[in-house]
């Protein structure tokens, strides 16, 4: 599966539209303080109508990406290979984190209907862009070379910026 970022295709609509959680101040046995954004990535397949967002968690304040979480629009069937609807991708990158933010996701963004449709509407708009061979992102999907920079710029882009003496960010 050959996947895309959201704000790579999408940039306005997805600078408006990505999820960061900003956890104000460290638990002990939990999350550390930080901004954690979760960068929603699409399959750009045009013969895979698979229905799932893989979420790279990137963490604002020096840790980068910590962790990749998969989530299924629709809940796994009887003969589903995953029995989860969100989890950990088993084959990509995780950091000690990745449990936290994995429970993370689940009770507080999957959880809530609105930002489900927001990410169905999404993958739907990805969908019909690479359905599309005049669509501007076009482009973007024949190139297979991403580099580092784009990334980086990506990552600081769906982050709001760091945060001055102990002012909190909402």
């Amino acid at each position: 599966m050959s996947s895309k970022s959201f704000i790579d295709m999408f940039g306005d609509v997805a600078l408006k539209e990505t999820r960061t959680v900003t956890i104000s101040e460290d638990r002990p046995g939990g999350l550390p303080a930080n901004d954690y954004g979760f960068d929603e990535w699409y399959c750009v397949d045009p013969a895979c109508d698979c229905r799932r967002v893989l979420f790279f968690v990137l963490a604002h304040h020096g840790k980068g990406h910590v962790a990749t979480i998969s989530h299924s629009f629709d809940p796994p069937g009887k003969r589903s290979l995953v029995r989860e609807q969100t989890f950990l991708d088993p084959l990509l990158p995780q950091s000690h984190l990745a449990e936290e933010l994995l429970q993370l996701c689940k009770d507080v963004l999957v959880s809530d209907p609105a930002y489900c449709g927001r990410l169905e509407r999404h993958y739907r708009m990805v969908k019909d862009a690479i359905a599309d061979p005049d669509h501007p992102c076009q482009e973007l999907l024949n190139d297979s070379d991403r580099d580092r920079a784009a990334k980086v710029a990506r990552a600081r882009a769906i982050l709001p910026p760091k945060r001055r003496g102990n002012r909190k960010w909402r």
